[in-house]
Protein backbone atom coordinates (compact mmCIF):
# COMPACT_ATOMS: atom_id res chain seq x y z
CA UNK A 1 0.00 0.00 0.00
CA UNK A 2 1.11 3.53 -0.64
CA UNK A 3 -0.21 4.89 2.63
CA UNK A 4 0.02 3.37 6.06
CA UNK A 5 -3.60 3.87 6.95
CA UNK A 6 -6.71 3.71 4.87
CA UNK A 7 -10.09 4.83 6.01
CA UNK A 8 -13.29 4.29 4.10
CA UNK A 9 -17.00 4.28 4.71
CA UNK A 10 -18.37 0.81 4.03
CA UNK A 11 -21.87 0.49 2.62
CA UNK A 12 -23.47 -2.91 2.36
CA UNK A 13 -24.16 -4.45 -1.05
CA UNK A 14 -21.49 -2.42 -2.87
CA UNK A 15 -19.84 -3.70 -6.01
CA UNK A 16 -16.04 -4.02 -6.09
CA UNK A 17 -15.85 -0.80 -8.14
CA UNK A 18 -17.91 1.07 -5.54
CA UNK A 19 -15.70 -0.27 -2.75
CA UNK A 20 -12.57 0.68 -4.72
CA UNK A 21 -13.93 4.25 -4.98
CA UNK A 22 -14.24 4.26 -1.20
CA UNK A 23 -10.51 3.60 -0.98
CA UNK A 24 -9.97 7.06 -2.41
CA UNK A 25 -10.00 8.40 1.15
CA UNK A 26 -6.42 8.01 2.27
CA UNK A 27 -4.17 9.04 5.15
CA UNK A 28 -0.50 9.63 4.46
CA UNK A 29 2.39 10.94 6.52
CA UNK A 30 4.62 12.36 3.82
CA UNK A 31 4.02 15.21 1.37
CA UNK A 32 5.61 13.19 -1.46
CA UNK A 33 3.05 10.45 -0.79
CA UNK A 34 0.25 13.02 -0.89
CA UNK A 35 1.39 14.07 -4.36
CA UNK A 36 1.63 10.45 -5.53
CA UNK A 37 -1.82 9.64 -4.13
CA UNK A 38 -3.33 12.61 -5.95
CA UNK A 39 -1.73 11.41 -9.18
CA UNK A 40 -3.29 7.96 -8.57
CA UNK A 41 -6.73 9.59 -8.25
CA UNK A 42 -7.24 9.64 -4.49
CA UNK A 43 -10.00 12.11 -3.75
CA UNK A 44 -9.52 12.84 -0.05
CA UNK A 45 -6.01 12.84 1.41
CA UNK A 46 -4.90 13.78 4.91
CA UNK A 47 -1.25 14.21 5.82
CA UNK A 48 -0.80 12.84 9.34
CA UNK A 49 2.37 14.92 9.75
CA UNK A 50 0.52 18.19 9.20
CA UNK A 51 -0.15 20.34 12.25
CA UNK A 52 -3.80 20.55 11.19
CA UNK A 53 -4.20 16.76 10.94
CA UNK A 54 -6.63 16.34 13.85
CA UNK A 55 -8.97 19.14 12.78
CA UNK A 56 -8.73 18.05 9.12
CA UNK A 57 -9.49 14.47 10.18
CA UNK A 58 -12.56 15.53 12.20
CA UNK A 59 -13.85 17.64 9.30
CA UNK A 60 -13.41 14.84 6.76
CA UNK A 61 -14.85 12.13 9.02
CA UNK A 62 -17.94 14.26 9.58
CA UNK A 63 -18.27 14.95 5.86
CA UNK A 64 -17.86 11.30 4.81
CA UNK A 65 -19.30 9.55 7.88
CA UNK A 66 -16.25 7.24 7.74
CA UNK A 67 -16.73 4.27 10.05
CA UNK A 68 -14.09 1.74 9.04
CA UNK A 69 -10.38 2.34 9.68
CA UNK A 70 -7.36 0.16 8.86
CA UNK A 71 -4.16 1.01 10.68
CA UNK A 72 -0.66 -0.42 10.30
CA UNK A 73 1.19 2.23 12.27
CA UNK A 74 -0.28 2.30 15.76
CA UNK A 75 0.65 5.33 17.88
CA UNK A 76 -1.54 8.14 19.14
CA UNK A 77 -3.41 8.36 15.85
CA UNK A 78 -5.54 5.43 17.00
CA UNK A 79 -6.59 7.51 19.99
CA UNK A 80 -7.79 10.16 17.52
CA UNK A 81 -9.74 7.55 15.52
CA UNK A 82 -11.39 6.24 18.68
CA UNK A 83 -12.31 9.65 20.06
CA UNK A 84 -13.35 11.39 16.84
CA UNK A 85 -14.92 8.61 14.76
CA UNK A 86 -18.72 8.33 14.51
CA UNK A 87 -20.85 5.98 16.60
CA UNK A 88 -20.53 2.39 15.39
CA UNK A 89 -17.04 2.81 13.97
CA UNK A 90 -14.70 -0.15 13.54
CA UNK A 91 -10.91 0.11 13.79
CA UNK A 92 -8.82 -2.77 12.45
CA UNK A 93 -5.16 -2.88 13.49
CA UNK A 94 -2.88 -5.02 11.34
CA UNK A 95 0.58 -3.92 12.47
CA UNK A 96 2.36 -1.63 14.91
CA UNK A 97 5.09 -0.10 12.78
CA UNK A 98 5.48 2.83 15.17
CA UNK A 99 6.35 0.37 17.93
CA UNK A 100 4.36 2.52 20.35
CA UNK A 101 1.23 2.14 22.44
CA UNK A 102 -1.93 4.18 22.37
CA UNK A 103 -4.41 5.04 25.07
CA UNK A 104 -8.12 5.66 24.92
CA UNK A 105 -10.98 6.47 27.21
CA UNK A 106 -13.07 3.27 27.38
CA UNK A 107 -16.23 5.41 27.41
CA UNK A 108 -15.45 6.54 23.85
CA UNK A 109 -15.63 2.86 22.83
CA UNK A 110 -18.39 1.54 25.09
CA UNK A 111 -20.87 4.42 24.90
CA UNK A 112 -20.61 4.78 21.13
CA UNK A 113 -20.56 1.15 20.01
CA UNK A 114 -17.06 1.33 18.53
CA UNK A 115 -14.86 -1.75 18.11
CA UNK A 116 -11.14 -2.30 17.86
CA UNK A 117 -10.00 -5.52 16.17
CA UNK A 118 -6.73 -7.08 15.18
CA UNK A 119 -5.95 -8.73 11.86
CA UNK A 120 -2.99 -11.05 11.52
CA UNK A 121 -2.16 -12.21 8.01
CA UNK A 122 -0.33 -15.35 9.23
CA UNK A 123 -3.36 -16.41 11.31
CA UNK A 124 -5.71 -15.70 8.43
CA UNK A 125 -3.51 -17.67 6.02
CA UNK A 126 -3.49 -20.66 8.38
CA UNK A 127 -7.30 -20.71 8.29
CA UNK A 128 -7.37 -21.17 4.48
CA UNK A 129 -7.14 -24.35 2.44
CA UNK A 130 -4.43 -24.72 -0.20
CA UNK A 131 -7.05 -24.11 -2.93
CA UNK A 132 -8.19 -20.89 -1.25
CA UNK A 133 -4.58 -19.76 -0.86
CA UNK A 134 -3.88 -20.35 -4.55
CA UNK A 135 -7.02 -18.41 -5.52
CA UNK A 136 -6.12 -15.50 -3.24
CA UNK A 137 -2.55 -15.46 -4.53
CA UNK A 138 -3.79 -15.34 -8.12
CA UNK A 139 -6.16 -12.47 -7.30
CA UNK A 140 -3.43 -10.46 -5.59
CA UNK A 141 -0.99 -11.03 -8.47
CA UNK A 142 -3.66 -10.02 -10.98
CA UNK A 143 -4.47 -6.87 -9.03
CA UNK A 144 -0.82 -5.88 -8.68
CA UNK A 145 -0.25 -6.45 -12.38
CA UNK A 146 -3.31 -4.40 -13.30
CA UNK A 147 -3.10 -1.62 -10.70
CA UNK A 148 0.61 -1.65 -9.88
CA UNK A 149 2.07 -0.22 -6.72
CA UNK A 150 5.18 1.92 -6.31
CA UNK A 151 7.95 0.78 -4.03
CA UNK A 152 11.45 1.86 -3.16
CA UNK A 153 13.09 -1.54 -2.82
CA UNK A 154 12.34 -5.24 -3.17
CA UNK A 155 13.29 -7.67 -0.41
CA UNK A 156 13.33 -11.44 -0.17
CA UNK A 157 11.00 -12.86 2.47
CA UNK A 158 13.95 -13.79 4.72
CA UNK A 159 14.83 -10.06 4.83
CA UNK A 160 11.46 -9.02 6.24
CA UNK A 161 13.03 -7.34 9.31
CA UNK A 162 15.23 -5.18 7.11
CA UNK A 163 12.19 -4.25 5.05
CA UNK A 164 10.16 -3.31 8.14
CA UNK A 165 12.98 -1.11 9.43
CA UNK A 166 13.20 0.55 6.03
CA UNK A 167 9.43 1.11 6.06
CA UNK A 168 9.58 2.68 9.52
CA UNK A 169 12.00 5.15 7.98
CA UNK A 170 9.10 6.43 5.81
CA UNK A 171 10.15 4.53 2.68
CA UNK A 172 7.91 2.33 0.57
CA UNK A 173 9.00 -1.28 0.31
CA UNK A 174 7.84 -4.47 -1.35
CA UNK A 175 8.32 -7.84 0.30
CA UNK A 176 8.44 -10.44 -2.47
CA UNK A 177 8.24 -14.19 -2.28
Amino acid sequence: MIAKQISYHWKQNQSQDEVRKQFQKVLSRKESQVKLLKEKGAKYILNTSASSFKSDFIELVNKLDAKLYFDAVGSDQISVYIKESPTGSRIILYANLSNSNFSADPRDILQHGKTIEGFSLPLWLRSKSIIQLLRHTARVKSYLKKEGTPYKAKYAIQDVNIAINEYRGLNLVYIGL
